[in-house]
């Protein structure tokens, strides 16, 4: 199943938008999928008042996850930051906002889909370019 179709079945599953990218990405971040549903819910339409997008939420926590060890905070934080505004400005430049109220703002929830595809395949991309993530991995 490619990453379009694993957050075809969370959506379908009732999952929002963090749930569907953090659960599309568990192949990735090794977390059985009710750890990603039970981290998710306090992040769907953006973060519960319009603020970031769930797709966008998800996708850094799968990165940060994926992507750090975790055992040195003050030493990983900077390189984690970056990598977390890179991945934010390429959503932004898809997009134009990454705010939740704006981005549906027109259309409702009707977009949700193409957002979460998009947080969850770029995401993707950021953890498959970090050389300590290359390959999904369990969860610890």
């Amino acid at each position: 199943m490619d990453m379009k179709e694993r957050t075809a079945v969370c959506r379908k599953a009732g999952m929002n938008c963090c749930q569907s990218v953090l659960c599309a990405l568990g192949e990735y971040t090794g977390l059985p999928e009710i750890t990603g549903v039970k981290l998710g819910y306090g992040f769907g339409g953006g973060v519960l008042c319009g603020s970031v997008c769930g797709a966008v939420t998800g996708g850094l926590m799968a990165i940060s996850y994926c992507c750090s060890e975790g055992t040195n905070p003050a030493e990983e934080k900077p390189a984690m930051v970056d990598l977390g505004r890179e991945f934010e400005q390429a959503f932004i430049a898809e997009f134009g906002t990454m705010m939740c109220d704006e981005l549906t703002a027109e259309c409702g929830r009707d977009n949700c889909e193409k957002y979460i595809e998009f947080g969850a395949e770029c995401a993707e991309k950021f953890i498959q370019k970090q050389n300590s993530c290359a390959k999904p991995r369990s969860g610890e």
